[in-house]
């Protein structure tokens, strides 16, 4: 029957209401052929067009899938910095940046339903960037003008609990990595170079619940916990002593959301 409403779902039509005939036609047939049911009555099909309705999600997957591309990011930050004391301005500074990103990408999936209730997958991601960070007012600026390498890893897993085509509640954990190096300057006058390393490792852990009460109306709750581990290290070119800096970072955060559309 999968395989059947796959090969219906990928064909083509020019009008949605003929196609929406098609689809329920084929699985109608499909059913009958099988002996699945014995006759067709009005309670039985709208049951099918609701399904075909609003049963779409969530979804259970089976199978393992590979892809791999090249990536970009593009960041434009304008920051600007106010501070006073008794209405006298201690500081007004402004702060540009451009940061582009651009490298590739190579992530795998696995999924594997357990029962007809239970649907588990896991995934590995794996990118590796250069970053390229310009100062838009100063392109000259050695020190606001550098170039950052990133290799980013990750593996998650999920298992999620369908008991119907409204409900589901997933937990999903997520191990990471990310490795980052760049040389810097720390004056235009009197030039010294430095190279900076940061290895950040953190883990994500959630919980995410979703309801669906009708076409209109749908509910999610998302509860989050996660923690990271930030190690930079700062090694000068001159006989400044290296630097280490270790940072701890918990996170949490609980979210619900009520979803209603008005058509």
């Amino acid at each position: 029957m999968a395989r059947e409403i796959s090969r219906i779902k990928k064909k083509r039509f020019f009008d949605t209401r003929i196609r929406k005939i098609e689809e329920l036609h084929v699985i109608d047939s499909f059913l009958v052929a099988n002996n699945i049911i014995s006759s067709n009555d009005i309670t039985y099909f709208a049951v099918l067009n609701n399904n075909w309705d609003y049963a779409s999600g969530p979804a259970r997957e089976s199978g393992f899938a590979v892809n791999a591309g090249i990536g970009n990011n593009i960041q434009i930050n304008r920051i600007s910095d106010k501070y006073t004391v008794n209405n006298t301005v201690m500081t007004d500074n402004k702060y540009y940046s451009n940061i582009y990103e651009a490298g590739g990408f190579i992530n795998m999936r696995y999924a594997k339903p357990l029962n007809l209730y239970w649907q588990t997958s896991a995934g590995l991601n794996t990118s590796y960037g250069i970053e390229f960070t310009r100062d838009p007012q100063d392109t000259e600026n050695v020190i606001d003008n550098f170039e950052t390498n990133i290799f980013r890893t990750s593996m998650n897993g999920l298992l999620q609990y369908l008991p119907n085509s409204r409900t589901s509640i997933a937990i999903d954990l997520t191990g990471s990595y990310e490795h980052s190096n760049d040389e810097r300057t720390l004056s235009d006058l009197d030039p010294d170079g430095y190279y900076m390393r940061s290895n950040l490792f953190y883990v994500d852990s959630s919980i995410n619940m979703y309801y669906y009460f009708s076409p209109r109306f749908r509910v999610r709750l998302l509860a989050l916990l996660s923690g990271s581990n930030d190690l930079m290290r700062v090694r000068y070119e001159s006989t400044l002593p290296e630097d280490k800096y270790l940072t701890h970072s918990y996170f949490h955060n609980v979210t619900l959301t009520l979803t209603y559309s008005f058509f």
